[in-house]
């Protein structure tokens, strides 16, 4: 059985393990890490102020290991909005399922937002973020400067 690695479950059911499905594994955690630390750093030091090194560093990485999952540290905060959103999608779309009539389903869905949003304070950071970028006016020639983003400066709760 060379190549193979009998493992167990959290079932407890035995299954055989190929060398693919184990790098596949290996792969899914660091990628895992990665984003766990990364989203440490950015709630605590905001977006400028956190770096690929920082985040290789807390993570035990290498800061190549950290270019191999994601070519930039924008790319890795695309990817934290992105399991937030599917989060809450996931959730709004389960609500929205169990409404017997529109006004059941909006309900659930305004439900399901409110919890997410107290429960996962991470994420709406991060959302708050989206809508500062794309809902704030930008600065105009020999205008007012945007104010400074709270979440990329690090200043936010």
């Amino acid at each position: 059985m060379l190549g193979r690695v009998q493992s167990v479950d959290p079932g407890g059911v035995f299954f055989i393990m190929g060398a693919k499905e184990r790098r596949e594994r290996e792969k899914e955690q660091r990628k895992n890490q990665i984003l766990d630390t990364a989203r440490a750093l950015l709630l605590e030091k905001g977006l400028n102020a956190t770096s690929i090194n920082q985040i290789a560093k807390r993570s035990e990485l290498s800061v190549g290991a950290i270019y191999f999952y994601y070519k930039s540290k924008e790319e890795l905060y695309v990817a934290l909005q992105e399991e937030g959103l599917d989060i809450l999608y996931e959730k709004t779309r389960e609500a929205a399922d169990q409404g017997k009539n529109p006004a059941d389903k909006i309900r659930g869905i305004a439900d399901v937002y409110l919890t997410f949003s107290t429960e996962n304070k991470n994420y709406q950071l991060f959302s708050f973020r989206i809508g500062y970028l794309f809902f704030t006016e930008p600065q105009k020639p020999g205008g007012s400067a945007r104010q400074p983003d709270p979440v990329a400066s690090g200043q936010s709760d």
